[in-house]
């Protein structure tokens, strides 16, 4: 019934999902479950068969975050607070999409060390908490990030290897971007990648919770934390693999 309806036009009636509710739990292992066959699914093709399934899911990536703020142009609900395509996941999204076509090593870096990890915590906490499940924006929320978080891991599975010394890159990318953001915020009176304060529910909402005017630095810090968890892995593996 409202499965168009944008979050502006919703009924104060209707019941969202709630983070860690059996609803998000069952599509969570579903969409892992799907993730980890995906992979095995690709570790069988061939080279060129790789190449043309990374080019198929970036394009569909690209054009579902160009859809999303399409139709919500169309549906008379976009607002340049909060629907300009400035949020990490959005940015990712089509630098997932350089990095797949050019193939370099830092693009592909950026979109591990920040895609991959920001896309899964969009999914374990999802900030569209007041959407019903059957919903255009809920439903393609969902599809989105899995890409984005599928097409790094995909590239992994294809040989790519993380190196720690470009992580200062990645972070002078953040830290631009944050730059940019707070510049549009202060114009905008909005809250782009979540500096003025964190999404509800979410981890960065955890994070402000617990350390309140501190909260930038903490989740600065807390970047730093996912870092060296990724990385650290990617050293245990490595040496495992050598051993």
């Amino acid at each position: 019934m409202y499965f168009w309806t944008p979050l502006s036009k919703m009924p104060g009636d209707v019941k969202g999902v709630p983070i860690f509710s059996a609803t998000h739990l069952t599509w969570l292992v579903i969409v892992l479950l799907g993730c980890f066959i995906a992979v095995c699914f690709f570790k069988k093709q061939n080279s060129g068969g790789r190449r043309k399934i990374l080019r198929l899911l970036a394009w569909i990536l690209a054009l579902g975050c160009i859809f999303r703020i399409v139709l919500r142009i169309a549906c008379g609900a976009f607002s340049i607070r909060w629907d300009l395509p400035l949020h990490l996941c959005d940015v990712m999204m089509f630098v997932e999409f350089y990095a797949v076509y050019s193939k370099k090593e830092f693009p592909r870096e950026l979109v591990f060390a920040l895609g991959m990890p920001g896309a899964l915590a969009a999914l374990i906490t999802p900030g569209e908490i007041y959407y019903p499940f059957l919903n255009i924006y809920y439903l393609l929320f969902i599809m989105l990030h899995v890409l984005l978080f599928l097409i790094p891991v995909l590239m992994l599975a294809d040989g790519f290897v993380p190196q720690i010394r470009r992580l200062p890159g990645c972070f002078a990318f953040l830290a631009v971007l944050a730059c940019v953001d707070a510049a549009v915020n202060h114009q905008l009176k909005s809250n782009y990648l979540f500096i003025s304060e964190a999404a509800d529910g979410s981890i960065l909402d955890v994070v402000q919770d617990i350390f309140g005017h501190w909260y930038l630095p903490a989740a600065a810090f807390t970047v730093f934390l996912i870092w060296g968890m990724l990385y650290g892995g990617v050293y245990l593996w490595q040496r495992g693999r050598r051993r």
